[in-house]
Order: C-alpha cells, then structure tokens, then sequence
C-alpha cells in the first residue's frame, strides 16, 4: 500500500490537530508539550550519546552540537541540534523531515507552497540571525 493509498483512505492520519486530538483522547495527554518535556527531559542524555560516538557520525554530530556551546541560546535551538543529531543518529536524512527557511517577506507563501508538495515535514523558521 503505498503513502497515496493510505492518505485517501485514512486522510485524518496526516491531518496534525486531529493526530493530536486523538492523542488526547487516548492518553488524556497534550500531544506537542508532552512531546516537548519529554524531549527536554531526555536532551542531555542524548547529548552525552552523541558526543561518545565515534567515527564520521560522531564528527557530524559534534559539529552540529558546536552550537550548544554558545550562550544564551533559546531552548528551540536546542531542541533542533538534539533532533537533528537523533535523526543521524539513526541513520536518516534530517533533510527528508526537516525543511529549513530565511524569515524573509515571501516566506508564508513560499512555505505554504513547499509544504504542499509534502507528505510530512517540520519546518524551521530562521531569522536573518541565525536562531529559529
């Protein structure tokens, strides 16, 4: 069954207030801020897991977490290093879930019209500073 079947047989699956509202009904739990704790609860283990990998992958992530030695850097940021290295982690391409855009004027319609085409993505807003 391919993703296009499953879309028109079960579109509610991909529809995001509904996930979350069944969710909710199941564990009588927010979805995003139960996700978001838990992520930060579990950030600096994660984080000690990925510095003590060796290798090419130890090296990606290393450098992604280069940006966690900054300070003040806001808790988004933080979430998107330990994401981004998780999804390498395991071996996937963070490209093919996360979608990187320059806050410029443009960027609701541009990013209306990218997310369209997808299946599933999250999207990151960049300020022209570079924090999300």
């Amino acid at each position: 069954m391919s993703i296009e079947d499953i879309k028109d047989r079960w579109p509610v699956l991909f529809d995001v207030s509904q996930v979350s509202a069944e969710f909710q009904r199941i564990t009588t739990l927010n979805l995003e801020p139960k996700f978001m704790s838990m992520l930060d609860f579990y950030s600096p283990k994660l984080l000690s897991m990925f510095q003590g990998k060796k290798g090419a992958v130890g090296e990606r992530h290393r450098a992604k977490m280069s940006i966690l030695l900054q300070s003040g850097i806001p808790i988004q940021r933080k979430r998107e290093v330990v994401i981004r290295c998780l999804i390498d982690h395991l071996g996937e391409d963070a490209s093919a879930l996360i979608k990187d855009f320059e806050d410029v004027a443009d960027v609701p319609v541009r990013v209306h019209e990218e997310l369209a085409k997808e299946v599933m993505k999250i999207y990151l807003l960049q300020n022209l500073d570079g924090w999300t």
